[in-house]
């Protein structure tokens, strides 16, 4: 019923605006006016397009899309979209956000690190968050009240991470401010850092694997001659310090830092610093993991290639050793292994034998905890997917041959802690087919 009142009204406004335009003809022919009618046409169909709150994408009435399409708003009712982009409705009556100009906000879809977050502008200008564990039991929170973020402020970031929670925000005059929570939300404090921020600065976290991340906090001066950054290692725990390298490589000053980036490796930092934020000619700083020191890309350079060729040396013995298997003992074609019979034929000593074998071969190559305790060791019949524990090569992935079932002796050996290896022997053709290595 209500979307058909909204439709007729969008049919009077539509009335009106031909009125409008037909007024507007008459009066160019009499006062003779030069402004573009086509002008005038859109500015009509604009202020349309406010009053119905229709998006020029989508046409829908009363419908507001934010420009990321993570969430929209539609009569009211607010919907989210999770991890696997279906959309989830958000408990909660939200008529009263702004439904032009999409309200201000930052919407968190991580339930693995600290649950869903989004954050919206009323239109009395408060500042709220909604907040869910999982897309159900929605909180709502005043900003505003509870943790004094001034009325219309912009929330430009959000991190939240199990009870450790950061929002940078800008103030109605442009003045940035950052706030912390260590109660998932309840009270909040502002940070204290030592320079200013505003609509420039920048803040990043790198990945989502909870508190263990790398965050950085951007700081241009006006001039654009210079640009501060300062970095945390563990979110809630570490402070953010401001990074400093050694200011002078090839004569010239370096202080207009980039937010840093990971290697292939997924944890190596690289940073490109520059003398100002016109300066192409970049240098690259490098911060591997466990260090606290940025050195050159050069210097990072040299040190893995002396590291690469220790690794190829290591590499190529480890994979002559696998090459070099004894195929009486251990099955090397795992992916096409399909023996006619899978009856038991082999006695359990004869698979404790060949197991020894398998022992050795783990502790010398692949993992060695607990192969040594032969008085752990236990042994049963199951039946096992043959895989590629002994022949899988460096750069390989595991493989497991789901295709058939094998009746096998595994024989296990561990150590006080838990640490220990697996041997499977297929029952049949008394061949180490695969194993496993389990523990910490």
């Amino acid at each position: 019923m209500k979307n058909k009142i909204l439709i007729l009204i969008y049919i009077i406004l539509i009335s009106c605006a031909i009125a409008i335009v037909i007024v507007a003809i008459n009066q160019r022919s009499n006062i003779g006016n030069n402004k573009s009618l086509i002008t005038d046409i859109k500015k009509i169909n604009n202020s349309l397009l406010r009053l119905g709150n229709i998006s020029s994408n989508n046409y829908r009435i009363n419908k507001s899309v934010s420009s990321d399409d993570t969430f929209y708003l539609e009569n009211g009712k607010l919907y989210v979209k999770d991890n696997y982009e279906r959309w989830r409705l958000v408990d909660g009556d939200f008529s009263k956000m702004r439904l032009y100009d999409y309200p201000t906000g930052t919407y968190q879809s991580k339930p693995n690190i600290g649950g869903v977050y989004f954050y919206y502008e009323a239109n009395n200008g408060d500042i709220y968050y909604t907040r869910s564990e999982n897309y159900t039991n929605w909180e709502i929170k005043n900003l505003t009240t509870d943790a004094e973020i001034p009325k219309h402020s912009k929330i430009k970031y959000i991190r939240v991470s199990g009870t450790y929670g950061l929002i940078f925000y800008i103030k109605p005059g442009g003045e940035g401010e950052i706030i912390t929570s260590t109660t998932q939300g309840k009270y909040w404090d502002k940070m204290y850092i030592d320079c200013k921020l505003d609509e420039n600065s920048q803040v990043m976290f790198l990945n989502d694997y909870g508190m263990c991340v790398d965050g950085f906090i951007r700081v241009p001066n006006s001039s654009g001659k210079k640009c501060d950054i300062y970095m945390c290692r563990q979110l809630g725990i570490d402070e953010f310090k401001k990074v400093n390298i050694p200011t002078t490589i090839k004569d010239k000053s370096l202080d207009y830092y980039f937010i840093p980036k990971y290697g292939d490796n997924g944890m190596t930092l690289f940073m490109q610093v520059g003398k100002d934020k016109n300066d192409y000619n970049l240098e690259t700083f490098v911060l591997e993991t466990g260090s606290q020191e940025w050195i050159t890309e050069k210097a990072y350079k040299e040190k893995m290639g002396e590291s690469s060729l220790k690794n190829d040396i290591i590499k190529e013995s480890r994979n002559k050793k696998i090459d070099e298997l004894d195929r009486n003992v251990f099955a090397v074609d795992i992916e096409n292994y399909n023996p006619d019979s899978n009856k038991i034929i082999i006695s359990q000593s004869k698979a404790k034998e060949i197991a020894e074998i398998g022992f050795k071969e783990s502790a010398e190559r692949i993992a060695g905890e607990g192969t040594e305790n032969e008085s752990s060791e236990t042994i049963k019949i199951d039946e096992v997917n043959p895989n590629n524990y002994f022949i899988r090569k460096t750069g390989e992935y595991d493989y497991i041959n789901f295709s058939i079932k094998r009746n096998a002796y595994v024989v296990t050996r561990k150590n006080d802690i838990g640490n220990g290896v697996s041997i499977y022997v297929d029952a049949a053709t008394g061949l180490i087919i695969g194993g496993e290595a389990f523990g910490d």
